[in-house]
């Protein structure tokens, strides 16, 4: 079900689907009428599961747990759950599409400037394989069956290629261990166990603060615009389970609020968050305006998340380029310099 599902709604319709419902509730329609609205243009696998949803909402369903039933991304359900507290249904599809836009173009832009180097290079590596083990063997017994010794060029270029399909083996190895690390000890952590662990990885670990440090300022802004307080939206983060950060984050933190310590001292000593957004919190309580800083500040990582991601692909594609075309002239003098040597010794 699950599978058949997620076919029938891509990120990509997902996003279109939920910007349309904004536009049509913004326009005085009830999220009934919208619904049907867009129902009317959807196809026909597409109508086949959002009939049913309609039809739950009408006996009562909260509109996250249909979506949930309809197997949106967990990041949409999480954004339109925190909307029955704040109560802004039309800006929480807004920001939910605007999400999912978001990390459609991100990928993309990953796959289309990776694409061709990531495959070019995957050749690459296939024909350095056949070479060391079908043309490097023949050359060796060539110079064997001649009396000739090999020059320290050939002989160092013949060494690359062992250590190179070496180190393939040693790649496949660690995959292979850090898949069963995954299968059997990863997946039983804690969402903040795993992020103690990812935080080993530098690269990985800024993207994913990032990302949390995103959703936490956004849903917070939002419940905190609609009157809750601090601990009444920490409270409300506790009881959802679309996000389980926020889940874990906010039970530590309600915890830690009880014993009297405020939130911007919290954030300021956790690992998890960006180094700024304490910084951000403090400069919106001493203005009374916490709920609009963090808003703003939601929508600058955003961009800076966006800017980041063209910063790595710039910097990664030029680089699997120049070690693909490395790759290419050690294949293509490891062919001539023996036929070469061979010619003198003739």
């Amino acid at each position: 079900m699950k599978k058949r599902a997620s076919k029938a709604w891509s990120k990509k319709e997902q996003a279109e689907f939920l910007s349309k419902l904004a536009q049509l509730i913004q326009a005085g329609y009830t999220l009934v009428e919208a619904l049907t609205m867009v129902n009317i243009q959807l196809s026909k696998k597409q109508q086949q599961r959002l009939t049913p949803g309609i039809q739950w909402l009408l006996e009562g369903e909260p509109f996250y747990v249909v979506l949930e039933r309809l197997h949106f991304q967990r990041e949409a359900v999480a954004i339109l759950c925190f909307s029955e507290k704040h109560g802004s249904l039309a800006r929480a599809l807004e920001q939910s599409a605007r999400f999912l836009e978001k990390k459609i173009m991100q990928v993309d832009t990953f796959k289309r400037m990776l694409r061709y180097p990531i495959f070019l290079m995957f050749t690459v590596f296939v024909v350095l394989i056949i070479v060391q083990q079908m043309i490097v063997p023949q050359f060796s017994l060539l110079y064997s069956s001649m009396n000739t010794s090999m020059s320290w060029l050939i002989q160092g270029m013949f060494g690359l290629f062992q250590f190179l399909h070496a180190l393939l083996l040693m790649i496949g190895c660690i995959c292979i261990c850090l898949f069963g690390y995954y299968e059997l000890f990863f997946k039983k952590k804690s969402t903040l166990e795993k992020l103690k662990v990812i935080s080993r990885l530098p690269v990985v670990f800024k993207g994913v603060q990032l990302m949390h440090t995103y959703l936490f300022s956004l849903q917070l802004s939002g419940l905190l615009q609609a009157g809750l307080s601090i601990y009444e939206s920490l409270q409300a983060f506790k009881q959802q389970t679309y996000l389980p950060f926020l889940q874990e984050m906010s039970e530590q933190m309600i915890g830690e609020l009880r014993k009297g310590e405020s939130m911007e001292h919290q954030i300021s000593r956790s690992p998890f968050f960006e180094r700024h957004f304490a910084a951000v919190i403090k400069h919106g309580e001493a203005s009374g305006m916490l709920a609009r800083e963090m808003y703003t500040y939601s929508q600058f990582l955003l961009e800076n998340a966006e800017l980041k991601i063209e910063k790595w692909v710039s910097w990664l594609q030029p680089v699997i380029y120049g070690l693909t075309a490395f790759l290419i002239l050690i294949v293509y003098l490891s062919i001539l310099l023996p036929m070469y040597q061979l010619m003198e010794q003739v």
